[in-house]
Order: structure tokens, then C-alpha cells, then sequence
């Protein structure tokens, strides 16, 4: 019956941080969310806030301990505190490092859907890697945050690869609300979280290994994510090609295509 109570404050914790980062979300969009989102119906606001609280949750589960004591339950609550500093920060550059110039605020104010999707998949995306960074023993704090800050400068490099495998000039797509360029943004980055959240998941073995262990599989990811979306393009759109699908606004095709991507990437993510 004991375990049982310690499970509900766990519950209770998460529930409580997910209230927090609402509260945090609504004061830095600066603009009535909820509004937005119960009189207006903003599918670009619903999309922001998807990623949040799946992103959040994704996050803390990295902290939340199986043990069963007051001990435990303050260790995930302060653990909590880091993860929520670490989750919007990491959100913050990721944000702005994928689409530098664009008033994110104003663009989903504005029901911009494909800057509101870019935003899920980056709160997901961001959500589990940190889930993976504060997984499993050893290293302490020093650790978690060198292997956090290393996974913000690989995941860097997803916006760039995805914009010059395309050559569609994905940014200036959202920016004019082009969903499908936002679907192929969002999509390439959780397939690539999936697959660096097992890159940075596990206990702690060691600075020179860990590190190794971490570039080899993250260089291995970021070579099989490419491979996955040409595949995904070829084999799933033989007569088409996913840029001229984004070109053309086709949100069914692209749709279908990234959800492969991120199936293979699942699969690849328990084998790396």
C-alpha cells in the first residue's frame, strides 16, 4: 500500500510541473493561450502545447525513480526543477537555431500551423532527449549537462542537413505556412531524438568511452536518418519525390512518409 501512495505523489509531482510549464509557456507567448485555443480554436496553439506537455513528461520520466521514500520523492522533485530549466532552455536555442527571423509568437497567434507543428516536434523532440541524458547511474550532474549540451549541437545539425537534402528553402515554407514543409521539420527532428535519446541513455562508463560511445552513435544516427528519409521517399513515393510533395502543399504524402521515418527510427533506436 506504501509503494502505491509514493506512486500517486510521483503522479502528483508531474502533474504539478506540468501546470508549471503552462504557467511558463503562457507568460512567454505573451498572449491569452487559452483563449486561443477555447474561443478561437488555434490548431497552431493545441500543436505548441501537444509537444509541451508530451515533451515535459517525456522529460521528467528521465528523473523519476522507482524507489519508494521521502528521500526519493525530494530527489524527483528538485531533479524535476533542472529538468523544467533544461527543457525550456534547450526548447529556446533549438527554436531559434532552426528558424532564425520567424516571430514564432505572432506566427501561431496568427494560426500558422506549420510553425505550431515545427514547435511540437521540438518540444517532443527536446523532451526525449533529456529523458535520455538522466537516465541510468554514475556521472552525476556534470555529466548529464556535458552530454545535454553536446545532444543541443548534434540536434543543430538536423535543421541544416534537412534544408540542404531538400533544397526547398524549408524555412521561408513555414514562414508562409506551408504545413507540409512543417510535417517534414517536426518529423525529421523526433526521428533523430528517438534515435540520440539511445545514444545518451544508460549508466555512466567512463569520460573517454562515454564520449566515443557517444559521437559513434550519434554520427551512425545522423548517417541512417538520412538513409531513412530517401528510402521513406523512394519506396513510399516512387513517382514523386517529398520536396515536390512540400513544393505542392501534399500534407497526406509527407505525413505518410515521416511516419515511416519515425517507425525505422524506433526500430533502429533498440539496436544502436
Amino acid at each position: 500500500m506504501e509503494k502505491y501512495l509514493y506512486d500517486l505523489i510521483d503522479i502528483l509531482i508531474v502533474v504539478f510541473f506540468l501546470f508549471i510549464s503552462k504557467k511558463t509557456a503562457d507568460y512567454l507567448t505573451k498572449f491569452d493561450d487559452d483563449e486561443a485555443i477555447e474561443k478561437v480554436g488555434n490548431t497552431a496553439v493545441a500543436l505548441r502545447r501537444f509537444g509541451l506537455y508530451f515533451g515535459m513528461s517525456m522529460a521528467l520520466c528521465g528523473v523519476l525513480s522507482t524507489e519508494t521514500s521521502l528521500k526519493d520523492i525530494l530527489s524527483f522533485f528538485l531533479s524535476g526543477v533542472l529538468v523544467m530549466v533544461l527543457f525550456f532552455l534547450s526548447h529556446y536555442i533549438n527554436k531559434y537555431l532552426y528558424l532564425r527571423g520567424i516571430d514564432h509568437n505572432e506566427c501561431i497567434r496568427g494560426c500558422n500551423n506549420a510553425v505550431g507543428i515545427v514547435e511540437c516536434g521540438i518540444y517532443a523532440a527536446t523532451g526525449l532527449v533529456l529523458n535520455g541524458v538522466f537516465s541510468g547511474e554514475g556521472g552525476g550532474l556534470m555529466a548529464a549537462l556535458v552530454f545535454f549540451a553536446l545532444a543541443q549541437v548534434v540536434m543543430a545539425l538536423v535543421f541544416l542537413i534537412t534544408d540542404k537534402m531538400y533544397q526547398i528553402g524549408i524555412k521561408d515554407e513555414i514562414k508562409g505556412g506551408n504545413f507540409s514543409a512543417g510535417i517534414v521539420l517536426a518529423g525529421v527532428t523526433v526521428s533523430y531524438a528517438v534515435i540520440l535519446r539511445a545514444s545518451v541513455t544508460g549508466d555512466f562508463i567512463g569520460w573517454g568511452r562515454g564520449l566515443m560511445a557517444f559521437f559513434t552513435s550519434a554520427l551512425i544516427g545522423l548517417v541512417l536518418l538520412v538513409v531513412i528519409q530517401k528510402a521513406s521517399d523512394y519506396i513510399f513515393l516512387p513517382g514523386t519525390t517529398i520536396s515536390e510533395q512540400v513544393k505542392n502543399g501534399n500534407t497526406a504524402a509527407v505525413a505518410v512518409v515521416e511516419a515511416i521515418s519515425l517507425s525505422i527510427a524506433v526500430a533502429i533506436s533498440q539496436v544502436i
